[in-house]
């Protein structure tokens, strides 16, 4: 496992009319962290849409490499869409596995894989996430390069890593080990991360920050001495209601998309196989 768990963009999500119980879901996840992402249009019911422009439908083959908790996953599986999903880990895939057969069996594939290469055919898929998995992978190119190969033309891509002003703000305050190998070995800025998936064939279609609330949160976090089994603390607690008063303004969207410009968690790209 992680020394920490990747931040809210590949967090568990929490319970909504359409999910599981949370007692029954992959991994749980905060209700802070739901809202967040539900603010910025993403795991939307309505439009069946995991982030704007990457809608799932029956007919799509998704595939979620280091899927984590694999709330996208879940969400996907919810649409009527076939999922497999990968990780290192044999007890995650165990784990989310036993869940999604409850969703649906039949539907979901889990694979235990290090993506060198992909246990997958050529252009087998039609949605490919990957979130927060390239600042930990020893070749990021290699990485792409086999999600490239695994999508059908014109297949969708949805990447994220964390931020560069994130990762460097919590440098000196994390723990070494959370900068070293398993955990994140390299740091992205935006061009670079542009460049990286322009580079491995990819086309761009969106590229924006996010989370500014979940970078503030791991700053304070490490500085709160609880575990991340139970992140409960006075820190914590007030940061929450400091947010939370703050979407009770007449326009906290405004706000919290120029707090996700100067101090965003993670970059998000939407790509295309060209």
């Amino acid at each position: 496992m992680l020394f920490a768990p990747r931040p809210s963009v590949d967090q568990p999500v929490a319970v909504q009319s359409d999910r599981l119980p949370k007692e029954q879901s992959p991994a749980g996840l905060s209700e802070r962290a739901a809202l967040d992402i539900g603010l910025d249009g993403w795991h939307n019911p309505a439009t069946d849409e995991v982030i704007p422009g990457f809608h799932i439908g029956p007919d799509d083959r998704v595939l979620d490499v280091g899927c984590g908790g694999a709330h996208h996953s879940q969400f996907c599986l919810q649409r009527g869409a076939h999922v497999t999903f990968t990780d290192i880990d044999p007890d995650v895939i165990a784990r989310v596995q036993r869940a999604f057969d409850q969703i649906s069996s039949g539907r979901s594939k889990g694979i235990v894989s290090d993506s060198y290469p992909l246990p997958i055919e050529d252009g087998s898929m039609t949605r490919v996430i990957s979130t927060e998995v390239l600042e930990h992978v020893e070749d990021p190119m290699a990485f792409l390069r086999e999600l490239y190969r695994v999508g059908k033309s014109g297949a969708l891509y949805f990447l994220t890593v964390p931020d560069a002003i994130s990762e460097r703000m919590q440098q000196g305050i994390a723990p070494v080990s959370y900068f070293e190998h398993p955990n994140h070995i390299r740091i992205l800025d935006n061009d670079q991360f542009a460049k990286l998936v322009v580079d491995a064939g990819f086309v761009i279609e969106s590229q924006k920050p996010y989370g500014a609330y979940w970078t503030l949160w791991w700053m304070f976090f490490w500085n709160s001495g609880v575990g991340l089994d139970n992140p409960s603390h006075p820190l914590l607690d007030a940061w929450a209601a400091t947010w939370n008063e703050l979407l009770k303004t007449p326009n906290p969207t405004k706000t919290i998309r120029a707090l996700d410009r100067q101090l965003p968690k993670s970059q998000v790209i939407l790509a295309r196989k060209a």
